[in-house]
């Protein structure tokens, strides 16, 4: 029997997921609609490295129900009469933030992976730090 705390974890995602599809979906101007584009990238960047190591190994393919959201959020931006306005709100500039943040970890947490060995071979040959 699986635990409580992945299956407590998938659900969460799936919240999250639906809430960020339908925020871009419902968008009345490009500004509201893009904050929910940059809401699944995010998402997709986070749970597939950090967040939910769960999914990986969820009984559905979540990893394609990510693009699928993805591509449903971006085909959005049909339905929005305003596109060019709602920038100088707040939620676009939070969501792209976080995708700068999102993505700058994953690059930090690479060169950390490649680092920790090379201090491990430095460390035993006798170095002292």
């Amino acid at each position: 029997m699986r635990s409580l705390a992945p299956l407590f974890g998938e659900i969460a995602w799936a919240v999250v997921l639906v809430s960020a599809v339908t925020r871009s979906w419902l968008a009345d101007t490009g500004g509201q609609w893009i904050a929910g584009v940059l809401t699944v990238v995010v998402m997709l960047v986070l749970t597939r490295e950090f967040l939910a190591p769960s999914l990986r190994m969820a009984p559905f393919p979540s990893l394609h129900v990510e693009c699928l959201a993805l591509i449903v959020s971006m085909v959005a931006v049909v339905r929005i009469p305003d596109v060019t306005g709602g920038y100088r709100q707040a939620g676009p500039w939070i969501a792209a933030a976080l995708v700068v943040a999102a993505i700058s970890a994953k690059f930090v947490s690479l060169g950390k992976a490649i680092d920790v060995p090379m201090r491990q071979e430095h460390w035993g040959r006798g170095a002292g730090w």
